[in-house]
């Protein structure tokens, strides 16, 4: 259900985009022909602000439900960079490319039928072919494929770009609109600017059908495998700058200052900071020195003296944990305020094991970074966020699921989790399942049955 909620987005999307753009470019290029009130300013500015807007209009309306392809390129170009990611960060397949792609080529039919339906077959459909300004030189193909490499490539480096930072969730729209309206204003007068297989396919098939009029379905294969190529090399561009990490000689004093930061967020969060560890033999050797100590009994003061020096020494490290705690505390984010900023996908299957904690009669009790469920004074699960997952403590034994294919993580060594030992990464549909199994286990091991609907 879910992936047909997407696929009717991606659907939408490329009909509005389709519909708007191609008929922008098909009467402002009728009426050039025709004499009529647009000039050749007025169709290049025209079009690409129609393709421009359409985009940016759409991503604010089903971002939030597929992300807004409407283009098979933009589609090949994010699932290569999930391709390039592990397996348990995929968010995007192949299953969810055919999808989208299928959606995407129906939404521009159907865009094409209306437009039959209102202007008829005037000026074309907007369809994609070799302007003259191309035509006129030696090597026009060739050209016209260097033209659209480049554009398709680098507007779909721009969405990989764009969509991957949260920073840019607010203004996503604007930019990969001015984006796709800078790319059609520099080649409509080379190409009519394709970048989007889907755009060129209808359009040129809607002309050979109703038009009989086959010189862009000739040249269609021209605007289908070059934005499929620059959408390649836009993955690997992203791959290059976002996601291949080096780890030179010099990145060694980062690697010290990272272990400091990561000390302060692991005690805030109930983890033994390494530093302690590494303390313990300082602190023992004062003990070997205890003879130079001990000589000052026959002042009768010795135990006085000892235990004047050993409060000191154990007290220090529990003061400078607190001040730790409480500057992590600072900047802790909340959880709601994380749960707020995190994907809505994420939202989604959070809302979803919750719901089903409730049906247990299990009760959420939010805290600064957790959400915890329990019942009787009892911890049960414990959600919390780190980045594009959800982190899921329960009341399970780790070892019961070694020889299963469930990986399930132990934190028993951290007095914080000790009575929710296992843990899970929920951030995939089969781990939802499996999380839901866990939950199911704890239950079962508690006595504790699902409450009658």
């Amino acid at each position: 259900m879910k992936l047909f909620k997407k696929g009717l987005a991606e659907f939408i999307g490329t009909f509005v985009l389709v519909l708007f753009g191609c008929g922008a470019a098909a009467m402002t290029s009728f009426a050039i022909d025709k004499g009529g009130y647009a000039d050749p300013a007025a169709h290049l500015v025209g079009t690409a602000l129609a393709f421009g807007l359409a985009l940016c209009i759409m991503v604010y309306a089903v971002g939030s439900v597929s992300g807004c392809h409407i283009n098979p390129a933009v589609s090949l170009g994010v699932l290569l960079k999930n391709l390039f990611l592990p397996k348990e960060k995929r968010e995007f397949g192949w299953k969810e490319f055919f999808v989208y792609v299928a959606a995407q080529i129906l939404g521009a039919f159907v865009a094409i039928l209306g437009l039959r339906a209102v202007i008829g077959t005037k000026g074309g459909f907007g369809a994609n072919t070799i302007q003259p300004a191309v035509a006129t030189r030696g090597q026009p193909i060739l050209i016209a494929c260097i033209v659209e490499i480049l554009l398709t490539g680098l507007f779909v480096f721009v969405v990989l770009a764009v969509t991957s930072s949260h920073k840019f969730r607010k203004i996503g729209g604007v930019v990969l609109g001015g984006a796709l309206t800078v790319v059609h204003i520099f080649g409509i007068p080379l190409t009519g600017t394709s970048v989007n297989p889907a755009r060129s396919i209808a359009p040129a098939i809607g002309q050979a059908i109703f038009a009989k009029d086959y010189t862009a379905l000739n040249q269609l294969w021209i605007f289908i495998v070059c934005p499929l190529v620059g959408a390649c090399i836009a993955a690997i561009m992203y791959f290059i700058l976002f996601v291949w990490k080096k780890e030179p000689e010099e990145e060694c004093c980062c690697k010290q200052s990272a272990g400091v930061v990561n000390n302060i967020v692991n005690n805030y969060y109930g983890e033994k900071p390494v530093e302690a560890k590494k303390e313990e033999p300082v602190v023992e050797e004062p003990k070997a020195e205890e003879p130079v100590v001990e000589e000052k009994p026959v002042v009768e003061e010795t135990p006085v003296v000892e235990e004047k020096v050993e409060e000191p020494v154990a007290e220090a490290p529990v003061a400078e944990e607190t001040e730790v705690v409480k500057a992590a505390r600072k900047k802790a984010v909340p959880f709601m305020q994380r749960l707020e900023e995190a994907d809505p996908d994420l939202k989604e299957k959070y809302i979803e094991l919750a719901a089903y904690c409730d049906e247990y009669g299990l009760h959420g009790r939010k805290s600064v970074s957790h959400d915890t469920y329990r019942l009787h004074k009892v911890r049960y699960v414990v959600f919390s966020i780190r980045g594009k997952a959800i982190k899921m403590h329960v009341a399970v034994d780790p070892k019961t699921y070694e020889n299963t294919t469930m990986t399930i993580k132990d934190d028993s060594a951290k007095e914080k989790y000790s009575d929710v030992p296992g843990y899970i990464r929920v951030k995939s549909a089969l781990s939802v399942k499996r999380a839901k199994q866990l939950i199911d286990d704890a239950m079962a091991k508690a006595g504790i049955e699902k409450r009658a609907k």
